[in-house]
């Protein structure tokens, strides 16, 4: 079901270790994961995978610095749109 959280639970336990959750759209269970979750959500418009590992590469910098902030407890929370 779109929104449910232990669908989202479930998720976090198989991305153990990830530091990033990239997807196309940002639903209930996208922002439940960005506000209970290690990972930093990251949005894409993009659809063809070769342009959206492009566009984290150019970005590779930015979002080091976004995951140290998370760690610290210093994080934003503001959406990471990948254009």
């Amino acid at each position: 079901m779109h929104g449910d959280p232990s669908k989202a639970g479930s998720i976090m336990r198989q991305m153990k270790g990830c530091d990033i959750l990239l997807g196309h759209a940002m639903g209930p269970n996208f922002i439940r994961m960005r506000d209970e979750s290690p990972f930093i959500p990251v949005i894409s418009r993009r659809r063809n995978i070769e342009e959206v590992l492009s566009a984290l590469k150019g970005r590779f910098e930015f979002l080091s610095t976004v995951i140290e902030a998370k760690k610290s407890g210093k994080w934003d929370k503001k959406p990471i749109i990948l254009e």
